[in-house]
């Protein structure tokens, strides 16, 4: 089942009591998932530099590329539905990377279905994923959870020239929505100044 963030049911403070029906404690929700983020860091001086870029958002999590996360109960957090997002997480993250390269001053050149030269090439890893939805406290809703990714530039013979592993937590009483928008704003800002590092730019450049 595709669950939702709980948008209109925490908005509300109110809880359907149908959704739990004796003896199961399954969560029905409504709604879509989105993968969004906040204000982005524009750096006062652009790095002026082309990246060849591979999968940004390569699924090196342990679980599927559409589960996001997982409904809970009882204060020990007993997870009962999982989350899952339409598109797949990895369709969703993408784009928000190749944003936070652009911003930071790059000029991104797709290869994902391309021979590469003997050139370097950035590709990147979700290594965590998953965001809950509390419900031990109802009427109230607490949503939370983390991001990790991995970010790497590499020959194309595979030899790593450069890599980083960034992480962002994001908490909410409105909305799952919300936590993730926290979190990935984190995240993206987080890249948007690692990439404009010597190291990082020095391994672009092959060196």
């Amino acid at each position: 089942m595709t669950c939702s963030t709980w948008e209109k049911v925490s908005a509300k403070m109110s809880f359907d009591k149908s959704a739990y029906p004796a003896g199961n404690n399954t969560i029905h929700c409504k709604g879509e998932i989105e993968v969004t983020h906040g204000d982005l860091d524009s750096p006062k001086t652009p790095v002026e530099l082309t990246v060849q870029a591979g999968e940004l958002a390569v699924n090196a999590r342990k679980e599927k590329p559409d589960e996001i996360g997982a409904m809970t109960f009882t204060a020990f957090a007993a997870p009962t539905e999982i989350l899952t997002m339409d598109p797949p997480l990895p369709d969703a993250i993408h784009p928000l990377v190749l944003e936070a390269l652009e911003r930071a001053g790059y000029s991104v050149v797709d290869v994902r279905r391309k021979k590469t030269a003997d050139v370097p090439v950035l590709r990147g890893e979700l290594k965590n994923f998953w965001f809950s939805v509390y419900t031990w406290a109802m009427p109230l809703f607490y949503f939370g959870g983390t991001i990790e990714y991995r970010l790497i530039v590499q020959k194309p013979d595979k030899t790593i020239l450069w890599e980083k592993t960034f992480s962002a937590i994001g908490n909410s009483v409105l909305s799952s929505n919300e936590a993730i928008r926290q979190a990935m704003t984190t995240l993206l800002n987080k890249i948007i100044a690692e990439v404009q590092t010597e190291e990082f730019k020095s391994a672009v450049r092959g060196r």
